[in-house]
Protein backbone atom coordinates (compact mmCIF):
# COMPACT_ATOMS: atom_id res chain seq x y z
CA UNK A 1 0.00 0.00 0.00
CA UNK A 2 1.15 3.44 -0.94
CA UNK A 3 2.36 5.21 1.75
CA UNK A 4 -0.11 8.46 0.97
CA UNK A 5 -2.83 5.80 1.63
CA UNK A 6 -1.77 5.08 4.80
CA UNK A 7 -1.20 8.79 5.78
CA UNK A 8 -4.50 10.15 8.16
CA UNK A 9 -5.55 13.44 7.46
CA UNK A 10 -6.16 15.64 10.60
CA UNK A 11 -7.99 19.40 10.13
CA UNK A 12 -6.39 22.42 11.71
CA UNK A 13 -8.10 24.98 13.65
CA UNK A 14 -7.90 27.23 10.21
CA UNK A 15 -10.23 24.94 8.45
CA UNK A 16 -6.90 23.80 6.16
CA UNK A 17 -6.23 20.04 6.12
CA UNK A 18 -2.63 18.64 6.43
CA UNK A 19 -1.35 15.22 7.19
CA UNK A 20 0.05 13.44 10.30
CA UNK A 21 2.08 10.37 10.17
CA UNK A 22 0.43 6.99 10.70
CA UNK A 23 0.63 5.69 14.37
CA UNK A 24 2.86 2.72 15.10
CA UNK A 25 -0.22 0.31 15.27
CA UNK A 26 -0.68 1.38 11.98
CA UNK A 27 2.27 0.67 10.68
CA UNK A 28 2.35 -2.52 11.99
CA UNK A 29 -1.15 -3.26 10.53
CA UNK A 30 0.73 -2.42 7.30
CA UNK A 31 3.25 -4.91 8.02
CA UNK A 32 1.03 -7.55 9.19
CA UNK A 33 -1.13 -7.19 5.99
CA UNK A 34 1.85 -7.35 3.90
CA UNK A 35 3.18 -10.80 5.22
CA UNK A 36 -0.12 -11.99 4.62
CA UNK A 37 -0.08 -11.16 1.37
CA UNK A 38 3.58 -12.57 0.82
CA UNK A 39 2.17 -15.74 2.24
CA UNK A 40 -0.22 -16.47 -0.03
CA UNK A 41 1.57 -16.01 -3.01
CA UNK A 42 3.84 -18.69 -1.50
CA UNK A 43 1.57 -21.18 -0.70
CA UNK A 44 -0.03 -20.84 -3.94
CA UNK A 45 1.32 -19.40 -6.83
CA UNK A 46 -1.74 -18.75 -8.91
CA UNK A 47 -2.66 -16.57 -5.69
CA UNK A 48 -0.70 -13.58 -7.45
CA UNK A 49 -0.73 -10.71 -5.15
CA UNK A 50 1.19 -8.74 -7.83
CA UNK A 51 4.74 -8.68 -8.17
CA UNK A 52 5.05 -5.75 -5.22
CA UNK A 53 3.68 -7.67 -2.34
CA UNK A 54 7.50 -8.62 -1.23
CA UNK A 55 8.16 -4.91 -2.04
CA UNK A 56 5.14 -4.00 -0.19
CA UNK A 57 7.03 -5.97 2.83
CA UNK A 58 9.76 -3.93 2.52
CA UNK A 59 8.00 -0.40 2.30
CA UNK A 60 6.14 -1.70 5.02
CA UNK A 61 8.68 -3.17 7.34
CA UNK A 62 11.01 0.40 6.92
CA UNK A 63 8.25 2.74 7.96
CA UNK A 64 7.50 0.62 10.56
CA UNK A 65 11.50 0.40 12.00
CA UNK A 66 12.05 4.47 11.30
CA UNK A 67 9.03 4.97 13.26
CA UNK A 68 10.48 3.18 16.00
CA UNK A 69 14.06 4.71 15.24
CA UNK A 70 12.37 8.59 15.48
CA UNK A 71 11.64 7.69 19.62
CA UNK A 72 15.36 6.38 19.70
CA UNK A 73 14.29 2.89 20.83
CA UNK A 74 15.79 0.15 20.12
CA UNK A 75 15.28 -1.90 16.67
CA UNK A 76 14.07 -5.28 17.24
CA UNK A 77 16.44 -7.73 15.83
CA UNK A 78 14.30 -10.01 14.59
CA UNK A 79 12.54 -7.39 12.14
CA UNK A 80 16.05 -5.59 11.12
CA UNK A 81 16.94 -9.27 10.23
CA UNK A 82 13.58 -9.65 7.90
CA UNK A 83 13.68 -6.67 6.74
CA UNK A 84 17.26 -7.20 5.33
CA UNK A 85 16.35 -10.95 3.69
CA UNK A 86 13.45 -9.53 1.89
CA UNK A 87 15.56 -7.06 0.42
CA UNK A 88 18.40 -9.65 -0.46
CA UNK A 89 15.33 -12.08 -2.08
CA UNK A 90 14.31 -8.85 -4.07
CA UNK A 91 17.46 -7.72 -4.96
CA UNK A 92 16.55 -4.26 -3.45
CA UNK A 93 19.29 -2.75 -1.46
CA UNK A 94 18.78 0.04 0.97
CA UNK A 95 19.15 4.07 0.16
CA UNK A 96 22.37 5.37 0.61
Amino acid sequence: MAQSEIEARETSDDGEQRRRPPSREGLWAEVMRARVDVALERQDPRHHVGPSSRLALIDALEAYLESIEELRYPLPFALVNELRMQRVACHRHPAA
